[in-house]
């Protein structure tokens, strides 16, 4: 039934082909690819979203039976959003709703007939989807998936009249190898077989192996299992928000000029690309609080748990440079982020 490309040790990519900054490669032994192809078995995608809106789902991102003893996985992060009338339910697909490219920072206008139009002036760090009518829609993030340019649904939250989903992608991907009637777009309400959370919040690649019968693993932190009990509440985050950060009550020392870049993979010390700024802040001896601002409509967003260098200048301007890890992401603008610091980065 299969491709005789499944049974190559030659490497197979699977790419988005508008462009690749973001990589995954699996390898596997041969025994294994023939196992997972007679098997009829499929390679499940599934993309992380952060939103503190009850009663989302994940969506199948993508679907593919092109596998090889090297299997090569490229995407980029080109952002979209749908509204549908239907209702969620597992198994109900989401593909071919009504779609809008847009960027961080903007809004998804929903109109009668779940009709949708892009606008300026959102969370910065989010997508805004803002429901026009008294008619409750479905709601979600959608962005090409690997192996092709139309843009599949990532998620799917419940959208009441009147109100806004704030939707926060996240730079973490699902990997699930099974045998399940599962299509792009379709909604999920439960584990499909043993699940690994690559993530990718502070590094653009990972590789990974996959056996049959040991199951997933890999070097380093890049990745982590997802218990089966807990599929969904992986990739459909919660967030709270509230007038400040839990940090800003102890960090009293006022900071200026704040930059949050992310490293490099190799050197944690070395700053990469600088992806949000902010003018002033407070600090202490564990923590920092700012408001931040993307420096691009484009720029990935700062997400609870990654792993950033936090650069800024002190009040008798001398400079500080810190390993810091996020720990609060406000769901509003006009409150703060929360850093921990980790290590300092400008004494090596």
């Amino acid at each position: 039934m299969a491709d005789s490309t499944m049974n190559s040790d030659a490497p197979l990519p699977y790419v988005n082909v508008t462009g690749s900054p973001y990589s995954i490669d699996i390898t596997m032994s041969p025994t294994t690819v023939s196992a997972l192809a007679n098997g009829r078995y499929q390679l499940f995608m599934f993309k992380a979203v952060q939103s503190a809106v009850g009663g989302g789902k994940p969506t199948v991102w993508s679907a593919t039976s092109r596998y090889s003893a090297l299997t090569k996985i490229n995407w980029t992060e080109q952002y979209y959003a749908y509204a549908s009338t239907q209702e969620i339910r597992n198994g109900v697909n989401f593909m071919g709703s009504d779609t809008a490219q847009i960027n961080l920072g903007q809004f998804l206008d929903v109109s009668a007939n779940a009709l949708v139009s892009v606008s300026n002036g959102g969370t910065p760090q989010g997508i805004t989807a803002r429901n026009l009518t008294t008619t409750p829609f479905t709601t979600g993030l959608a962005q090409p998936g690997p192996g092709g340019s139309e843009p599949a649904p990532v998620c799917a939250f419940p959208l009441y009249g009147k109100n806004m989903d704030l939707m926060i992608p996240l730079q973490k991907v699902a990997l699930v190898f099974a045998a399940a009637p599962l299509e792009q777009g379709m909604v999920i309400e439960s584990s499909i077989g043993p699940a690994v959370l690559v993530d990718l919040t502070t590094q653009n690649a990972a590789t990974l192996q996959y056996d049959i019968n040991k199951g997933w693993s890999w070097t380093g932190n890049v990745a982590s299992d997802i218990p089966a009990d807990q599929f969904v509440q992986t990739l459909i985050v919660p967030t709270t928000d509230s007038a400040d950060s839990p940090a800003s009550a102890f960090a009293t020392e006022p900071v200026r000029s704040i930059g949050i870049w992310t490293p490099s993979s190799a050197r944690w010390y070395h700053p990469i690309n600088l992806i949000a700024t902010s003018e002033s802040g407070f600090t202490d001896a564990n923590s920092l609080a700012c408001r931040l601002t993307p420096v691009a409509d484009n720029a990935p967003p700062v997400v609870r748990g990654g792993i950033y260098l936090a650069t800024y200048r002190n009040a008798d301007n001398t400079s500080e440079m810190w390993q810091v890890k996020c720990t609060y992401v406000p769901g509003s603008p006009d409150n703060p982020y929360d850093f921990a610091k980790i290590q300092r980065a400008d004494d090596l």
